[in-house]
This record gives C-alpha cells, sequence and structure tokens, in this order.
C-alpha cells in the first residue's frame, strides 16, 4: 500500500474518528477486556480533534488512495517535553511501516520545536511498537476512560537523538 503524509486540514475529523475508533476496536481482547475497549472508544466525537488542536496538539494525517488510514498528533510542553498524543493505523493498513513513518515525523517536528525529551503514555497494546523504537518503560500509569473504565497504560521515553 503506497501512502503519504500531510498535516492536518479541516474537515479531517470524521476520518480522525473512523481511524481512531477502528483501531480501537481492533485490539485483541487478550490485551483488553471488550468492555474496556468499549469503555475507550466511549464519548468519541470529531470535537474531541478539534478540542486538542485549540490546545496545542498537532496532527500528521496519512492517507492511501485519497482515504484516510493513519493518524499521530503530539505537542510540545512549556517544560519542552515532546509529547506523542496519539497514534492510530486503520487495522486494515497495520503490519506495513505505517506508523513507524508517523511516529518519525512525529519525533522529527518536535524535535524541531526544540523538544528536549520525548513521552507517550502508550497503552498495552501500542508498547511493544514503542519498545521496538527504542523507548523505555518510565513509569506504570492507569488512564480514566469516557466511559468510566481504567485503562493500564506505561509512560515510555526516549532520547531526542534520531
Amino acid at each position: 500500500m503506497a501512502f503519504h503524509i500531510r498535516a492536518y486540514r479541516e474537515g479531517d475529523t470524521a476520518g480522525l474518528l473512523r481511524v481512531h475508533r477502528s483501531a480501537i476496536l481492533a485490539i485483541s481482547t487478550e490485551i483488553y477486556s471488550q468492555a474496556e475497549l468499549e469503555s475507550w472508544n466511549h464519548g468519541k466525537t470529531e470535537d474531541l480533534y478539534l478540542r486538542a488542536i485549540e490546545e496545542g496538539e498537532a496532527y500528521l494525517i496519512s492517507e492511501a488512495g485519497g482515504v484516510m488510514v493513519g493518524f499521530c498528533s503530539y505537542k510540545c510542553h512549556p517544560d519542552q517535553t515532546g509529547e506523542i498524543c496519539g497514534l492510530y493505523v486503520d487495522p486494515k493498513a497495520q503490519g506495513q511501516g505505517l506508523g513507524s513513518a508517523l511516529l518519525r515525523r512525529a519525533e522529527q517536528a518536535l524535535v524541531s520545536e526544540n523538544a528536549a525529551r520525548l513521552m507517550i503514555e502508550a497503552s498495552l497494546a501500542a508498547l511493544p511498537f514503542y519498545l521496538r523504537a527504542g523507548y523505555r518503560v518510565t513509569e506504570e500509569l492507569t488512564h480514566q476512560t469516557r466511559g468510566g473504565l481504567p485503562l493500564a497504560i506505561r509512560r515510555v521515553e526516549r532520547s531526542i537523538a534520531l
């Protein structure tokens, strides 16, 4: 699958929501229960992405054949921590290097914004991906979903040396 990466454009929110929801629901129930996955997806609307943009998140969009197949959001905090806020790939496009390409582009953008370190609050499903990308676990956390259930997650960090 040939894909290209571009910046967010007005009108992308429906695609973001579709990719986000489908990627979550494709996670194995051996990692999170069906109830946890549904709780994670609960209450997601297109406004979620518009609010994130207003709060400083930038979005990279990946398309294949004119269809959104993945995205990565990121921001640089005032303390110079570069954060990957979310990275999701449509289940039909997974395993083709798209997630890695999005991650590299976001990391490069954060470094250009003078991030002193990079961090992600990663789901257990995404943890192996980030460990392969050179991140290391620094903390075990729990994320409260919009649906009210807690999810076990891990904070991971890596050096800015890309």
